[in-house]
């Protein structure tokens, strides 16, 4: 459906960088507050909160720690596009699909597709009843992701990278537990965050290196509630670092 959506928005942000585009020391930090609606009025009103962090060490001459986290909140204020709809159930509705909290791919949670973490696989039947899968962007009003990493200048233009990436969106404040962000165990639903381990080839260009990644996912997903694309892992194939 159509609607408008007027909003207002400040970031702040601290970089300590060095090389933007393969740091070895430094730091970033990133910090944003949207206000969507109230007197600039539309047919959303809510706020959009994230902010981020990314830390460099060098730990000898040819390896360096990267560190990075960031979290993110939806708050909404009980006007939406969906206002009024039967199928509005809870205040996520009333935030625009495109606006929600989504993660997964070569810059987030490496070994899941892009956005793939907050997409649902809804199950049915078709008119011949057989078992029909549609995968729904549902998205999140709240949102964590944390990333390590060790990179290591090998010879010439060659590198490597062995990462740890993991990634979580979640419907309400009460679905955010530490039990769903730090168990490891398979069988996770969709209010649980993923992990990633993996490792990485880099080929060092003048603006950044090209990478090619494989994330192995620790985490299995529920028969019940699949990850939009099924599989142990995949590749994530980018230019420059991930952060």
């Amino acid at each position: 459906s159509r609607y408008t959506k007027n909003s207002i928005a400040a970031t702040v942000e601290r970089d300590t960088r060095l090389d933007l585009f393969d740091p070895r020391s430094g730091s970033v930090a990133v910090a944003s507050a949207e206000l969507v609606g109230g007197v600039l009025r539309g047919n959303s009103q809510y706020v959009r909160l994230t902010a981020s962090g990314a830390a460099y060490r060098p730990l000898t001459r040819r390896l360096t720690f990267a560190l990075r986290g960031r979290a993110g909140m939806l708050a909404s204020r009980g006007q939406g596009p969906a206002e009024g709809l039967e199928d509005s159930i809870s205040e996520l509705d009333l935030i625009p699909e495109e606006d929600r909290f989504r993660t997964g791919g070569a810059t987030t949670v490496r070994g899941y597709q892009e956005d793939e973490i907050g997409t649902q696989v809804i199950f049915g039947t078709d008119s011949l009843g057989a078992v029909t899968r549609t995968a729904v962007r549902r998205g999140g009003a709240y949102l964590f992701q944390a990333n390590a990493e060790v990179r290591a200048r090998l010879v010439g233009f060659l590198g490597a990278a062995a990462f740890l990436d993991g990634g979580g969106v979640w419907e309400r404040s009460s679905d955010v537990t530490w039990r769903r962000i730090f168990s490891f165990s398979d069988r996770a639903g969709y209010k649980d965050m993923r992990w990633v381990v993996g490792l990485g080839v880099r080929i060092t260009t003048p603006v950044g290196p090209v990478r090619l990644d494989y994330g192995w996912k620790l985490r299995m997903a529920r028969p019940e509630q699949p990850d939009a694309v099924t599989g142990r892992g995949g590749f994530a194939f980018s230019l420059g670092q991930a952060y």
